[in-house]
């Protein structure tokens, strides 16, 4: 909640506008273009032609050990009481 405030205050100041809305466009395109992929998968899997329903979902359940070990990789978020003020790292 108020951190995020506070980061997206203190963005403001450090990167450009054009800087930051491609960056979320980026991310936010990014996101449906393998949601998009991962639809077409599960379609061609469960529609027969790479296996049945049971097959699709199996592949499916998969992803959550990429996505897990991806999760675990992430840096921790360092704790501070007074985030305005302070460097962005």
């Amino acid at each position: 909640g108020a951190r995020y405030e506070a980061s997206r205050l203190l963005q403001k100041q450090v990167y450009t506008p054009l800087l930051r809305t491609t960056g979320a466009g980026f991310c936010y395109n990014f996101g449906r273009i393998v949601a998009a992929g991962g639809t077409v998968f599960f379609g061609l899997t469960s529609a027969g032609k790479l296996g049945d329903y049971r097959t699709a979902l199996l592949y499916a359940g998969f992803l959550f050990a990429p996505a897990a070990l991806f999760a675990l990789m992430l840096p921790e978020e360092k704790e501070t009481d007074d985030m305005i003020g302070e460097p962005m790292d």
